[in-house]
């Protein structure tokens, strides 16, 4: 059995190992209860399974009461099944005899269910108040045999014995089956060991100075090697130092590298130069170890560059960066690559180490595809504008052409049915008059379907009256075609905003209307038109599902692709933010001139009263 200590809660017993048997008379309740609760109270502390087995003059129930009110937290133990209390005639006395093997098996048993449960082990206690004479016999060979038992487990286990009742032949049986007994003597707890107890914690405490000499000597064993581990480590550095320096004359892979290797001292003094260098820049390899790369190289405009790297190298910083050499024939050559420093083992600064890469092909193409998307930009921007001049000539000519056409037919069809109504009510005349009716109901629809699509293609309130009315009409429609509440709150006016920025606008505003009707499963929608900061700025803000962050930047958004595009042309910008089941805000900024905020406070009036009478005339045409 394991020599390990546990400690027994029982000041005058102190720590006991595992196996160990005892036993202890007591008087009163009380002495049980000194006893007893500190006994479990230590088993609780270190996770050890107990097993309280009671007998008058102490009940199931008493006992329990008592460890609540000693223990912290023992309902929580109780209900955990870390300890269990019942009385003795449900253990000794099952069935209402005492059967030594089912005692004996049942304390095994429960000591296997706590360690697979994950306890320590397990001690217990059993009150031998009960005990008649004619069982003595037979429960002194049990508690010989269980004295036998319990050397062999991670079990402690402690016998009562009333004094009252107990003999001095009771009590020398007692004592021989157990290691040692406690007994109060003129108010004092005594304890009785046997010499096998008293050799035992002899040879546990012999054994603890055994561990404690050897674990002194295996850690001086360790220091020892750690020493020779930091004399190994240093000696694989001064190695490996002179691996590096051996290295750095391999000239081989230095020569033969598609990549410009060159080492510079902390001035800018070439050191050394590869062969990449001289077809690089056309300079002879010779020659180039002459020369500074401030001097000689690198133009003006990039010296704080190499400056900047070459002082971060030098403090043991690795540096990527990107810089221009001259080459002997004037040309520049656009260089990328990166800079390590090199130390010698003092610690002291040898070089910067520098691999550069000729990428001055990339850097056209970038320029080329730079300008080429700027070209394509200004087409863009070219065929918007054209498209929407294109636009309003086909919504002038729909409105006004073909409008007025339909509108002199309308009148013709009139005339002629008020001439035929004059004429009589002859059958065919009424016919007539029916036909005609209906001609004139399909004239007036194909008159209001003309006025939508001149509306669609450009709103003539847009040039008639502005940005800020363009929008509230086109919430208008949007509401009575689709239901969804659109509330307007117009700050200001139309400002300062040039008709190519309006029409930008008034677009980017009914692609929002369309997304949110496609995407949004919004049932309001609130524009607010508000000038912020020297900005026109229009927000529209929906209940909506909220837009999603793959949504917002995704490349497969093209709508919103669009509108970015739209604004990026007229200088504006768009934010766009959305939080998921809390809708989702479009922001529309355009900066205005400084002069506009001037002008806007001498013509509110006017423009006031000059809205109103153009929206009365709109309405009245519509």
């Amino acid at each position: 059995m394991t020599a390990e200590l546990r400690k027994t809660g029982i000041s005058v017993v102190g720590d006991m190992p595992w196996g160990t048997h005892l036993c202890h008379f007591y008087e009163t309740k009380q002495d049980l209860l000194d006893i007893l609760i500190p006994y479990f109270t230590a088993g609780l502390e270190h996770n050890e399974f107990c097993m309280w087995v009671t007998c008058a003059p102490l009940s199931a129930e008493e006992a329990r009461h008592a460890l609540r009110q000693a223990v912290p937290g023992a309902d929580r133990h109780l209900a955990a099944g870390d300890i269990e209390i019942i009385p003795h005639t449900q253990w000794y006395l099952k069935d209402g005899a005492f059967d030594p093997q089912r005692v004996m098996h049942g304390w095994l048993a429960k000591l296997t269910q706590a360690l697979t449960r994950g306890y320590v082990g397990m001690r217990a206690n059993g009150n031998e108040a009960w005990l008649e004479h004619k069982d003595w016999k037979d429960f002194a060979a049990y508690e010989h045999a269980l004295n036998a038992s319990i050397a062999n487990h991670s079990m402690l286990g402690l016998c009562t014995y009333p004094l009252a009742t107990s003999g001095a032949a009771t009590i020398l049986d007692v004592a021989r089956t157990h290691e040692f007994a406690i007994a109060k003597r003129a108010g004092l707890w005594e304890v009785v060991e046997t010499p096998a107890l008293k050799q035992t914690k002899e040879a546990i405490r012999r054994l603890n100075e055994e561990l404690e000499q050897r674990v002194t000597a295996r850690t001086s064993q360790l220091a020892t090697a750690h020493e020779a581990l930091q004399r190994e480590v240093a000696e694989r550095q001064r190695t490996e130092a002179a691996l590096r320096e051996r290295e750095r004359k391999y000239r081989s892979l230095f020569e033969s590298s598609h990549d410009v290797i060159v080492l510079l001292d902390a001035t800018g003094n070439i050191l050394e130069i590869n062969r990449r260098g001289e077809q690089v820049t056309g300079y002879a390899q010779s020659a180039l170890l002459h020369m500074n790369v401030f001097q000689h190289l690198v133009p003006p405009e990039d010296h704080a560059i190499v400056q900047g790297m070459l002082r971060d190298v030098v403090q043991g910083q690795v540096r990527e960066y990107e810089v221009r050499w001259r080459t002997q024939t004037g040309r520049m050559v656009h260089l990328a690559g990166a800079s390590i420093p090199r130390f010698a083992a003092s610690g002291e600064f040898l070089s910067t180490l520098c691999t550069l890469r000729d990428i001055t092909e990339r850097k056209r193409a970038e320029e080329q595809l730079h300008a080429t998307s700027e070209q394509l930009r200004v087409l863009s921007a070219r065929l918007r504008s054209a498209r929407e001049e294109e636009a309003a000539r086909i919504a002038r000519a729909l409105h006004d052409e073909l409008g007025s056409a339909l509108t002199s037919l309308k009148w013709d069809l009139e005339e002629i049915e008020n001439t035929y109504a004059v004429a009589g009510t002859h059958g065919s005349l009424s016919a007539l008059r029916a036909k005609i009716g209906t001609m004139t109901k399909q004239i007036d629809d194909t008159i209001n379907t003309v006025r939508r699509i001149a509306s669609e293609l450009r709103p003539r309130i847009l040039d008639d009256l502005g940005l800020a009315a363009a929008i509230e009409w086109q919430a208008q429609q949007f509401q009575a075609r689709t239901g969804i509440i659109c509330q307007v709150d117009a700050l200001v006016e139309n400002g300062d905003v040039s008709q190519e920025q309006a029409t930008a606008i008034f677009r980017i505003f009914q692609e929002a209307l369309t997304n949110i009707l496609r995407h949004a499963q919004a049932t309001r929608v609130n524009i607010t038109i508000a000038e912020e900061e020297g900005a026109y700025v229009v927000e529209v803000r929906d209940n909506g599902r909220g837009i999603t962050e793959e949504e917002r930047t995704g490349s497969r958004s093209l709508g919103l692709l669009g509108m970015r595009e739209r604004a990026q042309l007229i200088g504006g910008t768009i934010d766009l933010t959305g939080l998921p089941g809390k809708g989702t805000v479009l922001t529309v900024r355009m900066p205005l001139p400084s002069q506009a905020a001037a002008c806007r406070a001498a013509h509110a009036a006017e423009n006031e009263a000059l809205f109103r009478s153009l929206s009365d005339a709109w309405e009245e045409e519509l």
